[in-house]
């Protein structure tokens, strides 16, 4: 480190991923504004991260070994204490798999030196696999339906997203923040481990009265691999934090309603499970929930996470039994991105919808026809989807097309149609039952 003070500590977090940390480094160290230094956490991992950071950058940065994993939020408090020692008047979190663009730190710092209201503010988030794809713009949290919402997720990344996006918070993977709002709502809540910490931080800021925004301008890659793990870690702490979140955030005079929302969601996705056959993310999902209502956080115990469920991909079989898809799109550019990523860049897709200038904008790869225009589409050979919020609130029982919904639920025979036509009964039976515990 050099002598002259600087003006940001630049934290990285990192658990068992050498080759996307040497290259996050990689990135950081090469910003056109090199006014920071550079922190790296690593959480114990197992592959070698540690020998090869000093090995290869030496006295460039500081390596602060964790003896155990601390988690996503352990481990960026353990780099963030070490340097508010150095008293910096800004400070960044980032991701182990992110690749900056060179101009990033600048934009950041640029955004907050002229934006004295904004305490915290994050880079535009795109996906490494699909970098002309925006994997979100900041996030909102929606306490009347008890989850997120990702800004502008799975949207062309182009110009006619906004240049600023005011938000509840964005995520710790590329984020800048104020000394002062640190000092003011403390560090990230490290008994979440990993999972909805930085929501909590972007809350508390909004509260203690900094506004919170995504910049453009500021763009970063993440790399999203979470379907290729082979457990359902994500699962549990999502759920875990998720109900954790809503239960010590929301207003009392919102609390009943949020239970039954809350449970609502819950059930909705351990529904489906249920139909695909997938017992074991039911039983972690039910471990969650109890773990959240007892207050058991921290790092989940032995033998808690357990191995996906192998199950057979419905979707992606009938996908590939046609020649081609017509898509009726809802508006849910993530769950179009998910049915696509199913199939090689060969297969044809003709997407439906009342708003076709603006689906074109967003994918001009793929037919798009207006919604009045459908019934002199040619669908010889291909498979009709449509889109809905749950299979379960289809009264349409004609088959004459599949309904899709964001959990990957359809209704393509008459056993699906049997199976959903007990939901809303056993959906009311769970939510009073455990409203009652919670």
């Amino acid at each position: 480190m050099g002598l002259e003070m600087k003006k940001i500590g630049i934290v990285i977090c990192n658990f068992n991923k050498k080759d996307f940390v040497i290259s996050c480094i990689n990135s950081v160290l090469n910003q056109t504004m090199q006014d920071f230094d550079l922190y790296v956490v690593d959480n114990a991992s197992t592959d070698g991260s540690a020998d090869a950071i000093k090995t290869m950058y030496g006295n460039k940065l500081t390596l602060i070994e964790n003896k155990k994993n601390l988690g996503g939020s352990g481990g960026f408090n353990t780099g963030l204490r070490k340097a508010l020692e150095n008293n910096y008047d800004y400070y960044m979190c980032v991701d182990n798999d992110i690749e900056m663009e060179p101009d990033n730190v600048e934009k950041l710092f640029g955004f907050l030196c002229s934006h004295e209201d904004v305490g915290i503010v994050g880079s535009k988030i795109c996906r490494m696999q699909k970098r002309e794809r925006v994997k979100e713009l900041g996030v909102m949290i929606d306490f009347d339906k008890c989850t997120i919402a990702p800004c502008y997720e799975d949207y062309l990344d182009n110009d006619d997203i906004p240049e600023v996006m005011y938000c509840d918070y964005v995520p710790a993977c590329s984020l800048m923040i104020r000394k002062e709002v640190i000092d003011k709502i403390g560090l990230m809540p490290e008994e979440n481990f990993i999972y909805w910490d930085d929501m909590e931080w972007g809350l508390k800021a909004n509260d203690a009265g900094f506004r919170v925004a995504a910049y453009r301008e500021a763009r970063v890659f993440h790399y999203i691999g979470t379907n290729l793990s082979t457990t359902y870690f994500t699962t549990y702490y999502f759920w875990r934090n998720r109900i954790k979140f809503f239960l010590e955030f929301t207003p009392k005079e919102k609390r009943e309603a949020m239970k039954n929302t809350l449970l609502e969601a819950f059930f909705q996705t351990m529904y489906g499970c249920y139909y695909k056959g997938k017992n074991n993310q039911i039983h972690i999902m039910m471990h969650a929930m109890d773990d959240a209502i007892h207050n058991n956080l921290g790092k989940a115990g032995e033998g808690v996470i357990l191995p996906k469920d192998e199950i057979e991909d419905r979707i992606e079989k009938i996908l590939n039994a046609n020649k081609g898809a017509i898509i009726e799109f809802d508006g849910n550019y993530k769950l179009l991105e998910d049915i696509k990523k199913r199939v090689d860049s060969k297969y044809k897709f003709i997407i439906i919808t009342n708003s076709v200038e603006e689906v074109k904008k967003q994918n001009p790869e793929y037919l798009v026809i207006d919604i009045n225009e459908k019934d002199n589409v040619n669908a010889d050979g291909y498979v009709t989807f449509k889109m809905c919020d749950h299979v379960s609130k289809v009264t349409d029982k004609s088959l004459k097309v599949i309904y899709i919904d964001p959990y990957s639920n359809i209704l393509e025979n008459e056993k699906d149609i049997k199976h959903f036509e007990g939901y809303e009964y056993n959906r009311d039976l769970f939510i009073k039952m455990w409203g009652e515990l919670i």
